[in-house]
């Protein structure tokens, strides 16, 4: 059974982040402005305006979800242009997909839960799986298609909740 299913979203950035963003680059704009009366500041001025923008190129990150066959891949995009392999995971070790629940989620110790959802926590289930004896939990949110797909292998009959 060859099935290739993506999806993909893009990683919400938290307020602090955004506001980090904003106050360099008026502070950037600002220290620009004083320059023409003290040309150093245009140089000071130029590196804070490439730092806000070095933050954005950080913060710029897709999210990607890949099934093929019985395999999940959890990808990270950055900027369009750079992919890491964040997780990979055999679903044939999977136990169950329930829809998030903040107490249930923070039951797993912290090396064996992962966070692959967006801020806002909509439509975020947690894919349980089995893996050498432990048990881990990922957040991950998808589509219909997505969610249907990782529904049908599920070794556990009735896992999804």
């Amino acid at each position: 059974m060859n099935e290739h299913i993506e999806y993909s979203f893009y990683k919400e950035l938290s307020f602090l982040q955004k506001l980090i963003q904003v106050l360099l680059g008026m502070i950037g704009i600002l220290v620009i402005l004083i320059s023409f009366l003290l040309p150093i500041f245009f140089m000071i001025g130029f590196f804070i305006l490439m730092i806000a923008y070095l933050m954005k190129y950080h913060y710029d990150r897709e999210i990607e979800y890949l099934i093929f066959d019985d395999q999940l891949e959890i990808d990270e995009i950055i900027h369009n242009r750079k992919r890491k392999k964040l997780y990979d995971v055999n679903l044939k070790e999977m136990t169950a997909l329930v829809e998030y629940d903040r107490e249930s989620f923070l039951k797993y110790p912290k090396k064996c839960r992962k966070d692959f959802s967006n801020l806002n926590k909509q439509n975020v289930y947690m894919l349980l799986f089995t893996h050498q004896n432990e048990n881990y939990c990922l957040l991950i949110q998808g589509n219909d298609k997505h969610l249907e797909a990782l529904k049908r292998r599920l070794v556990f009959k009735g896992g999804l909740r």
